[in-house]
């Protein structure tokens, strides 16, 4: 005998078509929100404000590309042949690729705080500070391969306008850490005189954006690799 369906039973697999269909499209809404961004097609997004100043991936792109060559130096020592070993060991409590990652936040940072400095106290670079800020930007990109350059998605003027920046920071924090009475490593991004200076600036990274910037991977390519063994690798490092 044919089953009839009821209102009520039409009713309920209707409700879990619905409900199937809601809880599908929010784990597609949930992974295209969680997935890495493509770096190089979202340079004017957010990435951290600075005292009401809005820091854009591309304002960090010179912190990114330094940071992960000089990440990756260190790793070609460690393991020349695959790198991304030293990326991922863990070394004082945290990964180095995650170390990387707070080190571009916190130069950037530390670096629009005192550029900010000298802007309020007129501070400018003369000729010869000039001309070497000049000389470091050409060296600095004429290091990066031209596909680091396409990965990374910005003109050298971008670059240049940075380390410029960089350099009346690091000419401003001379200046404030004498008035200070202070050392000028005093003023450094791990120094505690600075810890207790960024206390009274106000900063707010923009996680929605920046948890999805996969540093370690922007100009360079580690690729999809597979798992590795990170006891085994966390014990070479150890000596053990």
């Amino acid at each position: 005998m044919k089953h009839k369906w009821t209102h009520a039973e039409k009713l309920l697999v209707v409700v879990i078509v619905v409900v199937t269909i809601a809880l599908g499209l929010l784990s597609v809404f949930a992974y295209e929100h969680k997935k890495n961004l493509v770096y190089r097609e979202n340079l004017t997004l957010t990435a951290v404000t600075v005292d009401g100043q809005d820091l854009t991936l591309s304002d960090l792109a010179f912190y990114i590309a330094y940071e992960e060559n000089l990440v990756e130096e260190q790793a070609r020592v460690y393991e020349m042949d695959q790198t991304l070993l030293y990326w991922n060991l863990r070394m004082k409590g945290k990964y180095v690729k995650q170390t990387a990652k707070q080190n571009v936040i916190g130069l950037a940072v530390h670096d629009a705080i005192f550029a900010k400095i000298a802007e309020e106290q007129k501070i400018e670079l003369d000729e010869e500070e000039e001309k070497l800020c000049a000389s470091k930007e050409a060296d600095f990109w004429s290091d990066l391969t031209d596909e680091q350059k396409e990965r990374l998605g910005v003109e050298e003027q971008v670059i240049a306008h940075t380390m410029h920046q960089m350099a009346l920071a690091q000419k401003a924090q001379q200046f404030y850490a004498i008035e200070q009475n202070k050392d000028y490593e005093d003023y450094e991004l791990s120094g505690a005189a600075y810890e207790k200076l960024l206390k009274k600036h106000t900063y707010q990274i923009n996680q929605k954006v920046w948890s999805r910037i996969d540093v370690g991977n922007i100009t360079l390519d580690h690729g999809n690799t597979a798992a590795l063994d990170m006891e085994s690798v966390e014990k070479r490092i150890d000596g053990k």
